[in-house]
């Protein structure tokens, strides 16, 4: 003891001022056993910085007056005489900032000696107004560091002097910090406002409360913030936490060592299942005679919940269950400002992987933030396996080989059935294990909830969804403790999907090149076993095509040869009807899994060139085909990440074929220009659980890239409409693609490009032409677009059908500008029938012929839906009747 007294004067002797201002207010926050108010002026908010202020720190007493505490260090060279001066300089600036009269007590903390003399030299300043002096010099702190501040020691001396199986919460939070990858509790707290609400309700009624739930739910972090606001909620209280699991020293004696019997206490073990000593010493100290309350507080697991309830069943335990957060309080803690990821790029795959584990959220959440880039989400093996590491830490039935085998199985089948004899017997002996060994397993996973068991114990299934992939990845493919080649052999047939799902997700999630290193072996024999069987080759690929590219796409090959060659084919996109198209062709399905990705050239060009060869020699499933590149070569997120790569391949490639006249890729020019031409793009995703499919809106960005691609695709149309002037035109007329919010500079860098085709492609004497140059005009219009650019061609563009067309229309949005009118529906009707009696006044019968037969073929156009010309032709047969008759 008298080694650590020296240890510790030697230390508070060299001690920084601000280091000891914080160690002073720590110890009396603790020694002051009663006060309503605590003010620290003396310091910088935040900050470990000391700042001018009179007095460093202030304790209002329950009797309304004030203690005063002024901090002071002597500096190494400093003599006594000037010391003594710095003291009585404080006290005076204490008697001058606040009245006499307010003041009880001023206490002077400092890191030297005072001696009896010079305590009354300085306590003649306060005598006079009645305030009461102290002083804590040297020995006074010492003492203190020696006994029930030990823990504080650390800190702020540097010296460990306790065995630290009892820290303050600060302690405890700092040491949460400091695991690695385990995030901390010191971010905010979110989303459990109720589960808070309810547990400080708990504490203060309830003297032993275990707080239970599954892994990274968030247990540390609630019971965390419920203790700091009930500290603060309730004065007379203090906390302490109880740490270091692997010693095996009771922590009996430094309880007694460190707690008042007078005060009140939290006392907070978390993991508890891993500290059972130490809690059974605990709940022994709680139960002892004294003054203050002991209060003690525990997390505990799903899986360790019910033996450690059973065995302090004694003390009366009270079970607090915490669930699964929603994916709205999910995203809050991505969105909030520990974290700011407001980016859907990140937010998908972090909610994705972590299925609802708070653990895994805030780790991946924290990779996020470090790496700064989405593809770091493509393995996170790294996250899982430092997370899994930690359960297999607090649970040695982890660690053994047959229990990894079991979850193994149970992450991939999900559901085990060991009632029927055959099918269970046939997995033991595929994955040599012995029945006895499972059963065991199976008990004992469940005793500790890791998996759910029937009640006739015959069922098993897995209960932890957020770990069934990694699992898999782990047991099947990584380390091997299972047979994939066995799962392959044995069960591909069976439960295909499942197969596939699994690998994909290993693949997606954990490390793609372990992953193929590891299976593609197997998949090439499995390969061989399959003959010529042509379905079951389909169905292969289906699932593992990524694996074997070059063998997937010779196959498709060879059977495209194997087709004849049709003379003159037909084709037939029917554009209008692609949105209800289900693509049912397996080698057309199979190709589209080509056309996905970025990263796959050369195969993304053979496959392009397979399909155009394939629907050459099967013209009925040309629709089928231009379903899959309209919906697959879809502008997204990842192709702006590779700058546009696979939709410049394509449209290289498809242009290219144009010009060298290919009849299957001509006939898609309209709908294949069009779908360039468009200014967004509605994407399908994954969504964020494993089997959830979302939308989203993609925008063309203003890039160098984009800008060259529309330009290609404009002098495509350009130099095309000659040879095939329907299809170019059907292509133009859904341009704009009108939609909301405009995606304005597309349309802007466009206008130059539209203005020039209109001007050299279109016919001014064709109605169809020049409908759609003033109806683009009106829509560029209403984009607020070149307003003025349209008005040379719309002058151009108004033949003798246009122009009757124009006084018949009936269109209030299309005809309310002429008249400028604000939607007065009776005013615009009354006008326009005298407009059109104005301007058809019909001399004999050939000039009504003549203008009969141009209204017909206008009314039999599509341009005039919604004109409501006919009406137009009623107004004019009353007024010739009515002339007639008169």
């Amino acid at each position: 003891m008298e080694y650590k007294k020296q240890s510790i004067e030697t230390a508070l002797l060299a001690i920084e001022p601000e280091k000891f201002q914080e160690l002073c207010d720590c110890i009396l926050q603790e020694e002051v056993a009663e006060y309503a108010h605590f003010v620290r002026t003396g310091s910088k908010p935040g900050k470990r910085k000391t700042q001018k202020g009179t007095p460093d720190t202030a304790f209002k007493l329950p009797n309304g007056k004030w203690l005063l505490v002024e901090t002071t260090t002597q500096e190494r060279d400093e003599k006594k005489k000037a010391f003594l001066q710095k003291l009585e300089g404080d006290i005076q600036k204490c008697l001058v900032k606040f009245p006499p009269k307010k003041v009880e007590k001023i206490l002077l903390c400092t890191n030297s000696k005072v001696s009896h003399t010079e305590y009354q030299q300085l306590s003649k300043l306060t005598e006079p107004h009645g305030i009461m002096l102290e002083v804590k010099g040297l020995d006074v702190w010492a003492g203190f560091l020696t006994g029930r501040y030990q823990y504080l020691a650390s800190d702020y001396l540097g010296l460990p002097l306790t065995n630290w199986q009892v820290t303050s919460l600060k302690q405890f939070l700092a040491g949460y910090q400091k695991t690695g990858f385990q995030p901390g509790l010191n971010n905010q707290f979110y989303a459990r406002e109720t589960e808070l609400g309810e547990l400080k309700k708990a504490m203060m009624e309830h003297p032993f409360i275990v707080v239970k739930g599954k892994q990274g739910l968030g247990k540390s972090k609630l019971c965390v913030e419920a203790i700091r606001q009930f500290l603060q909620e309730n004065s007379g209280w203090g906390c302490f936490c109880i740490t270091n699991p692997t010693s095996f020293e009771s922590v009996f004696k430094e309880l007694q060592t460190l707690l008042y019997p007078d005060r009140n206490y939290i006392l907070f073990l978390d993991d508890a299942n891993r500290h059972r000593l130490q809690l059974k010493d605990t709940l022994a100290f709680a139960r002892q005679e004294r003054d203050g309350k002991i209060h003690i507080v525990a997390t505990v697991r799903d899986y360790a919940a019910s033996s450690l309830l059973n065995e302090f069943a004694d003390c009366t335990p009270t079970p607090f269950t915490i669930e699964a957060l929603e994916r709205e309080a999910l995203l809050e803690i991505l969105r909030s400002p520990d974290f700011k990821i407001r980016n859907d790029d990140y937010q998908r795959p972090i909610l994705r992987l972590a299925q609802g584990n708070v653990r895994i959220l805030v780790m991946l959440a924290q990779l996020a933030i470090e790496k700064q880039d989405p593809n770091v989400f493509k393995n996170v093996a790294e996250v899982y396996d430092k997370h899994f590491n930690r359960v297999q830490v607090d649970c040695e039935l982890l660690k053994q080989s047959n229990t990894l085998k079991v979850l193994g199985l149970l992450s991939f089948f999900y559901t085990i059935d060991m009632e029927h004899g055959e099918s269970f017997n046939e997995l033991l002996r595929i994955f040599k294990l012995k029945e006895e060994d499972f059963r065991q397993v199976i008990e004992q996973l469940h005793e500790q909830e890791f998996i759910e068991l029937s009640e006739d114990r015959q069922v098993a299934k897995s209960a932890d969804q957020s770990l069934a992939s990694y699992v898999f990845f782990r047991v099947f493919i990584r380390d091997g403790l299972l047979s994939f080649e066995d799962l392959l052999f044995n069960y591909f047939w069976t439960y295909r999907n499942k197969v596939s799902s699994a690998v994909i997700s290993a693949n997606n999630d954990f490390d793609l090149e372990v992953v193929r290193e590891k299976i593609t072996p197997y998949l090439r024999q499995f390969w061989k076993t399959i003959g010529n069987d042509e379905r079951n080759l389909l169905d292969f690929f289906d699932a593992f095509w990524y694996y074997l590219k070059d063998e997937c796409l010779a196959f498709i090959a060879e059977k495209i040869e194997q087709l004849p060659i049709v003379e003159n084919p037909v084709f037939e996109t029917k554009e209008k009807d692609n949105n209800q198209l289900n693509v049912e062709d397996k080698y057309i399905l199979q190709l589209d899994d080509f056309l996905r990705y970025n990263h796959f050239q050369p195969y993304f060009s053979t496959a392009l060139e397979l399909g155009f060869d394939y629907v050459s020699r099967k013209p009925e499933s040309m629709q089928e085909w231009f379903k899959t590149l309209t919906s697959r070569l879809a502008f997204t997120k990842e192709d702006r990440l590779h700058m546009f790569e696979r939709n410049q391949s394509f449209w290289e490639f498809f242009s290219n074929c144009c010009e060298a006249g290919k009849s299957a890729h001509t006939s898609m020019i309209s709908g294949i220009t069009a779908h360039f031409m468009r200014t967004s793009y509605t994407v399908r995703a994954n969504g964020i659980s494993r089997n959830e499919i979302s939308f989203y809106e993609f925008y063309l960005p203003d890039t160098k890239e984009i800008r060259a691609l529309r330009a290609s695709v404009w002098d495509l149309l350009r130099v095309q409409f000659a040879r095939h002037p329907m299809l170019c035109f059907n292509a133009l007329k859904q341009y704009p693609h009108f939609e909301h919010p405009v995606n304005k500079w597309v349309y802007e860098y466009d206008l130059p490009y539209l203005l020039k085709t209109i001007e050299f492609c279109l016919d001014a004497a064709d109605f169809t032409h020049c409908f759609y140059v003033h109806e683009t005009a009106r829509l560029f219009k209403r984009m607020d677009i070149g307003s003025d650019a349209f008005e040379p061609l719309k002058g151009r563009f108004t033949g003798k059908a246009y122009r009757y067309f124009h006084i018949l229309d009936r269109n209030f949005i299309r005809g309310s500008a002429d008249y400028e009118l604000d939607f007065d529906i009776d005013k615009y009707n009354r006008l326009k029938n005298e407009e059109i009696s104005a301007n058809f006044q019909f001399a004999d019968l050939p000039a009504f012929v003549d203008f009969y037969e141009t209204y017909q073929m206008l009314a039999g156009s599509p341009e005039a839906q919604h004109s409501s010309i006919n009406e137009s032709l009623d107004h004019l047969f009353v007024e010739h009747f009515r002339e007639t008759l008169t």
